[in-house]
């Protein structure tokens, strides 16, 4: 319901909150909605509402403050909730994952790396480890692990445009395999998504294969 009537959820929420204001599920749902729809100030206010009150024991509120903050910038306090995260729980592989994109935003790749094998060590098909670390190795210039990695992810994700794209970009850009990259592009383009969908990322593919007027209408 809230992907379909945000405005309406939130006030539900909001509305049960003032009725029952100690219960910290209500805080939990109503954050986790907001950082869905990237309103991370807001959802931050509701996680430290439960933090500051204890009124909700549980580890991953640390790891949803840690990717608000990371979303804002503000890496240096994502890097301590994410930590105290990971610290919490040996269930962790997802955690490390997002230590390892922050600390990739601070210019430090090769930690990046360090961090996404202990997730993959934990769970060897964690999808966003595989990303993460392909592109860190990237960063390193290690491009042809990156995209051996951002294959991987492809097969993990099938119908996800993302490591399609970041795939193609590598070969183009720092590997000069034109053609290979041209027909990732193209499946891209080929995609079943909605016209208005911008998670399918169709206008990026079809400018990289020249249908410039097609990305533009995208």
């Amino acid at each position: 319901m809230g992907n379909t009537d945000y405005n309406a959820v939130m006030t539900g929420l909001s509305n049960a909150i003032r009725q029952a204001p100690k219960v910290g599920m209500y805080y939990y749902i109503r954050g986790i909605i907001a950082k869905a729809h990237h309103n991370y100030v807001a959802a931050m206010a509701d996680f430290k509402k439960i933090i500051n009150e204890n009124l909700y024991n549980y580890h991953g509120i640390y790891r949803e403050l840690a990717e608000c903050k990371y979303a804002l910038g503000k890496y240096d306090d994502a890097i301590y909730d994410i930590n105290y995260a990971i610290n919490a729980t040996k269930e962790n592989s997802e955690y490390y994952a997002i230590k390892a994109k922050i600390l990739r935003a601070v210019g430090q790749p090769s930690e990046g790396v360090e961090c996404c094998n202990t997730a993959l060590n934990k769970n060897p098909n964690l999808t966003d480890a595989i990303t993460t670390k392909g592109l860190c190795l990237t960063d390193v210039g290690n491009y042809d692990q990156a995209v051996i990695l951002f294959g991987e992810a492809t097969l993990n994700e099938a119908n996800n445009p993302f490591n399609y794209i970041l795939r193609a970009n590598v070969l183009s850009k720092d590997l000069n395999q034109l053609e290979n990259a041209n027909s990732i592009y193209e499946r891209v383009a080929e995609m079943d998504f909605e016209l208005n969908d911008i998670k399918s990322l169709k206008g990026f593919a079809l400018l990289a294969i020249g249908e410039e007027t097609q990305a533009i209408n995208w």
